[in-house]
């Protein structure tokens, strides 16, 4: 079950420890949970600004996102961690097939970065 990210101390611990790619019109930062917070899980939090259009196609996108990180959580794919989503403006609406190859594309640079993260060699020396 993916829950909603909706205090303060959510977006400042986004802000200090996420990491942000940008694929297509998504800008996904997504952070490790903090383990002083609820939720423990994977946690989302939508940004749509209202130069995106009408109340409805907010709406429609924020459903059409929240069904497809539903489905990457229940495959498995979507890493642990929280995530804040933002929708920039465009001319068009984005229907569901174009949000989910942005989604998945953004969702595969952060697996990259974190395997990448993972593997980089310790500056220390003995």
């Amino acid at each position: 079950m993916v829950a909603r990210l909706q205090r303060r101390t959510h977006f400042n611990h986004l802000r200090a420890h996420g990491t942000t790619v940008r694929e297509g019109r998504l800008r996904i930062t997504c952070a490790p949970p903090d383990p002083e917070q609820e939720p423990e899980g994977p946690g989302v939090a939508f940004a749509i600004p209202r130069s995106f259009g009408p109340a409805v196609r907010r709406n429609r996108a924020r459903r059409r996102l929240r069904a497809i990180i539903s489905d990457q959580e229940r495959s498995g794919n979507l890493p642990q961690g929280w995530f804040l989503v933002n929708v920039l403006p465009c001319s068009t609406e984005p229907d569901h097939r174009q949000l989910q190859a942005w989604f998945n594309s953004a969702v595969a640079q952060l697996n990259s970065r974190a395997a990448t993260a993972a593997v980089k060699p310790s500056s220390e020396t003995p």
